[in-house]
Parts: C-alpha cells; sequence; structure tokens
C-alpha cells in the first residue's frame, strides 16, 4: 500500500459534542486532503450524521440501530 502522506482516523459518535468538534477540527486541518476518515458513528441525529460523511468520510455512515438500555 502506497503512503499517501495522509492519517486515517475512525470517528466515533460524531454527532456527540466531541465529535462534532473532532470533525470541525479535522476540516480546519485540510479535510480529505490530509485525512481518510475510513469509520464515521452516531447515535439518532441521522441528517447530521449524513452531513458528515458527505463532508468527511470516505465510507457509508453507521447509526445506533438499538435502543440502549
Amino acid at each position: 500500500m502506497a503512503d499517501t502522506g495522509k492519517r486515517t482516523v475512525s470517528i466515533l459518535g460524531s454527532t456527540g459534542s466531541i465529535g462534532v468538534n473532532t470533525v470541525d477540527v479535522i476540516r480546519q486541518l485540510g479535510g480529505r486532503d490530509r485525512f481518510d476518515v475510513v469509520a464515521i458513528t452516531g447515535n439518532s441525529n441521522i441528517a447530521l450524521l449524513a452531513e458528515q460523511a458527505s463532508n468527511a468520510a470516505q465510507g457509508s455512515p453507521s447509526p445506533r440501530r438499538e435502543p440502549l438500555q
């Protein structure tokens, strides 16, 4: 595999406060030019998760499927 100089990251909980800030920091630091976001997950804010995945991630977003108990 060729070294592209990019950092590979996964963002778990991207729709929470820390995840939103993480996505913003990645964007500020160069977005897709500097990072390969290979996984992005979120809870119940599906619209935000879809937007984040569209802007930052290479793969498909993964929302939570079952309620936590």
